[in-house]
């Protein structure tokens, strides 16, 4: 089962339509997005509805969810990524004790080098995210 807060990157959302989709049901998990300019202000709507509560970590002043006004709406503005910084932030502002990390392997690895990772669970998912498929 995973964790009650899932760390997902903004580039892998994009991919995944959330820009343009209809707006989910509610969600009992919250979510931490690392985004500078893949989310439009839709896509951060988006999340605004699905997520308990939805926290953007964000090196981009100019960034849509600064448009946004949405209770479960919480901005980590950075001036680089301190993706330790973060996650104390996100402790202590918002109890979350567990994260999921559910991104590709450059963030995957950052936190490995980084040494932010309790323990890893390996998932195999059957699904392929920004692979183009060219049939002659």
């Amino acid at each position: 089962m995973s964790d009650l807060w899932s760390f997902n990157t903004g580039r892998v959302q994009q991919k995944m339509g959330v820009n343009e989709e209809d707006f989910p049901a509610k969600s009992p998990v919250s979510f931490v997005l690392l985004d500078n300019h893949h989310l439009t202000e839709h896509g951060i709507r988006y999340f605004c509805q699905l997520s308990k509560e939805f926290v953007l970590i964000t090196q981009n002043p100019a960034h849509p969810a600064f448009l946004v006004k949405e209770d479960n709406l919480h901005i980590i503005m950075q001036d680089t990524l301190d993706l330790a910084g973060a996650l104390k932030i996100l402790k202590e502002d918002y109890g979350c004790s567990r994260l999921t990390v559910q991104s590709g392997g450059t963030f995957n690895g950052l936190f490995l080098r980084k040494k932010l990772l309790d323990y890893i669970d390996i998932v195999v998912a059957p699904i392929l995210i920004g692979v183009k498929i060219l049939q002659h």
